[in-house]
């Protein structure tokens, strides 16, 4: 529910509140000693947002000042006591069958947090704009979960068995956040714009978390372990773009952004230094150029944007470095009811550091056409088609010995999407198709989702709709990660 209250007028107050709650039966998995096990669960969260604030409007000015607040809890019993349950393992593990005959495992998450957001708009005169928002957050959470499962399973790390176990759970963390944007935007001349925007955003990650086990291993085993970790992050960025329009047909840009930041983030648990502490830094600066035109009356539309980048550190091995990127568009409106798309993307980032030495090269290949024929109301069509290719490769350090050797991934991609909407008998409307990708290379895969939706009126005011959809996901390497599933989904539509 959301409330204003004179909207009209120069002050207008509002508040607002909304509730999500859901909960019910289903089934998960246990996983424990190289097996997975089917088991029931109860399911029940909740999350709570409740807002106020004030809007405050001149001729040429806004304000939005927001204050608010959210809870959250998220609750999950797992249990099973049915006889015993022989899991997704078919063969014995050390010569021993993995077996459940009882389970009983708590999960309780409990959250909340204040939030405030301040907006500004404002054009002092016809060739000054200037938009600005800033938001702050800080939410906690505390987790806890209790866990007792009997039956036979096999401890991995000492390849000890065991019937029984009690274990017990809980972590809590908290992120604070600020973050802000602010762009400005001055028309120098009637073709000539100056366009400067700067973005922040700064959060931290403090967590702990603490456990204990015990196994009635032969001796008994009892583990206990506390975690505490930080992360701290941010993020600056300044950019500055000229806008020139020789006419009504052509924009033509030229920029440059620069971006700066600096992170600490936990070290990987192998890093027994003293001061395990890793810190980053980014240091960007990206050219920028673009230019979009409309010819033969504006059927015809052809655009190019291109970023060239060098940045001297950055957060990740994996991240931009030494790039490129170009992108080429262009779509064609045949007839009133007829338009063809196309465009081609192509990226290469480097980083000759030589302890990361990566190399990443991607090209991207898209074509469709969409067709609303206004004399067949009712009638349209979309399908489109896209042809990708990705090669990677990076310096790696190779377990267990820690010796270094590169690591090469490629990616072969088709996608395509057809969908059809078209009115039957009775005003029913039939809306079909679905979306196929295959994938080659390093992972193959192959991901496809047919669907079918109907709808139609029972009164003015109602209407009622219907969704099938089939999920198909395969891999060739993984084929563990494969999942088929089908969806129905029903509901009524109520306008008053």
């Amino acid at each position: 529910m959301d409330l204003k209250l004179w909207p009209t007028r120069t002050f207008s107050p509002f508040v607002g509140v909304s509730n999500y709650s859901g909960r019910g039966r289903g089934v998960t998995t246990f996983v424990s000693g190289g097996n997975e096990f089917a088991v029931d669960t109860d399911l029940d969260d909740q999350l709570l947002m409740a807002r106020a604030g004030v809007t405050a409007s001149g001729e040429r000015w806004s304000i939005i000042l927001e204050q608010g607040f959210t809870d959250f809890s998220d609750g999950q019993e797992v249990f099973w006591d049915r006889g015993p349950n022989l899991g997704n393992r078919k063969f014995p593990l050390l010569g021993q069958d993995l077996v459940l005959d009882r389970l009983l495992q708590q999960y309780a998450a409990d959250g909340r947090g204040l939030f405030s957001r301040a907006v500004i708009q404002a054009q002092p005169w016809s060739r000054l704009a200037v938009t600005g928002q800033f938001i702050y957050s800080q939410p906690k959470i505390n987790v806890t979960q209790d866990a007792a499962p009997e039956g036979e399973f096999v401890y991995l790390p000492l390849l000890a068995p065991y019937s029984f176990a009690l274990e017990r759970s809980v972590a809590q963390a908290s992120r604070p956040r600020s973050s802000g944007n602010w762009t400005t935007q001055i028309r120098l001349h009637r073709r000539l714009r100056l366009v400067q925007s700067w973005y922040t955003d700064q959060f931290h990650v403090a967590g702990s978390a603490a456990i204990s086990q015990i196994l009635n291993t032969t001796p008994e085993l009892s583990i206990e372990d506390q975690l505490d970790r930080r992360l701290v992050l941010e993020y600056n960025q300044n950019q500055v773009e000229l806008i020139f329009e020789p006419d009504r047909r052509i924009s033509i840009r030229a920029g440059h952004r620069y971006a700066w930041g600096d992170a600490e983030v936990p070290p990987p648990s192998f890093d027994l230094r003293p001061d395990p502490k890793t810190r980053g830094a980014m240091r960007r600066h990206v050219g920028l150029a673009s230019v979009a035109t409309r010819l033969n009356g504006g059927r015809l539309r052809i655009g190019a944007q291109a970023e060239v980048s060098s940045a001297s550190e950055i957060y990740f091995r994996t991240g931009l470095k030494d790039y490129w990127r170009g992108k080429l568009r262009a779509s064609y409106r045949i007839l009133p009811a007829l338009t063809l798309q196309s465009s081609f993307t192509a990226f290469e980032n480097r980083n000759d550091d030589s302890q990361i030495e990566l190399d990443t090269k991607s090209q991207q290949f898209s074509a469709g056409f969409s067709w609303t024929p206004q004399a067949q109301r009712g009638w349209s069509v979309l399908a489109d088609y896209t042809r990708s290719t990705l090669t990677s490769r990076v310096l790696t350090i190779q377990l267990p010995f820690y010796g270094t050797d590169f690591a090469h991934y490629r990616d072969d991609g088709h996608f395509g999407s057809v969908y059809i909407q078209t009115g039957l008998v009775y005003g029913v409307r039939l809306q079909a198709g679905g979306s196929l990708f295959i994938g080659s290379g390093s992972r193959p895969t192959r991901f496809y989702t047919p669907q079918v939706e109907l709808d139609g009126r029972i009164t003015e005011r109602i209407r009622w709709v219907g969704e099938w959809r089939w999920y198909g996901f395969s891999e060739t390497v993984y084929p563990v990660e494969d999942f088929r599933a089908h969806t129905f989904s029903v509901g009524l539509q109520l306008n008053l």
